[in-house]
């Protein structure tokens, strides 16, 4: 059984991922490759506020990716719109949920920190105005053939295995869902 997650554990955990990109500068720091088995819209949520349309998942290689989505974002990404994910670990004994981020604010700004540069060329390729600002505007957004190397995500993997993620974009005051991705990794040692 896990711990209960209070709100300074949650900040702590919060704390810990916000210092991962600096870990993955070190050349001490463990590196991996992450192999996206799955992204799509999770299916929980047929009616949701903001769904990713069009969306295309393409495998290249064992690391490179080409991704392809439309979204209208109905509200702006801003400081009401917060992050929750969900974590589960493949075990011997099936899926095992793990704790993981409890709904943070300002999922944009949460954002920049835990990706930099990578936020920055999301939104540019999701035809964001200005890319290196927060928050997002209403409108409509989409990505078109988009190519990236998973092999450089490999640092914020903080250990080897299957995982399930849902990410869900949530309202901070309604606390209704409006939008929400399921992603299946497989981390394994860098070659």
């Amino acid at each position: 059984m896990y711990p209960i997650l209070t709100p300074a554990r949650a900040l702590l955990i919060v704390v810990i991922l916000l210092r991962i990109p600096k870990a993955i500068k070190s050349r001490n720091a463990p590196k991996y490759i992450i192999d996206i088995e799955r992204f799509e819209q999770c299916s929980e949520y047929p009616d949701i506020e903001s769904p990713m349309l069009n969306q295309k998942f393409s495998k290249i290689n064992r690391t490179t990716r080409v991704f392809s989505y439309e979204t209208d974002l109905k509200r702006p990404m801003d400081e009401n719109i917060g992050i929750q994910a969900d974590l589960e670990r493949w075990s011997s004994n099936g899926w095992t949920k793990l704790p993981f981020i409890p709904l943070q604010p300002d999922a944009c700004n949460l954002f920049s920190k835990l990706l930099g540069e990578l936020w920055v060329d999301l939104k540019r390729h999701m035809g964001v105005k200005e890319p290196e600002k927060c928050p997002i505007p209403v409108g409509h957004y989409g990505m078109k053939d988009y190519m990236y190397d998973t092999s450089k995500l490999g640092g914020f993997a903080p250990f080897k295995g299957r995982f399930r993620y849902k990410i869900m974009l949530t309202d901070i005051r309604s606390k209704e869902v409006v939008q929400c991705i399921f992603a299946v990794l497989h981390v394994t040692d860098e070659v």
